[in-house]
């Protein structure tokens, strides 16, 4: 999960890891990106739609290691 965070553009990580691990307010991460709270939102809802992308990649990624090969 870690690893997904560290893959998101700058600013939906840096909105993302404010609200939902540090958990500011959309309000207070707007004054401090200089953004509107609407804006703040909407980067963290991109954050969470890309990490969900990611995970699912990396989840199949995991399961095609995990699958018995075929003997030829």
């Amino acid at each position: 999960m870690l690893e997904a965070v560290g893959r998101l553009p700058k600013l939906c990580r840096e909105a993302f890891v404010l609200h939902h691990i540090e958990q500011e307010s959309y309000e207070t991460i707007a004054e401090q990106m200089q953004n509107s709270p609407h804006q703040v939102r909407a980067l963290c809802h991109k954050a969470i739609t890309r990490l969900r992308k990611l995970m699912v990649i990396a989840q199949m990624r995991s399961e095609d290691r995990e699958a018995p090969r075929a003997e030829s």
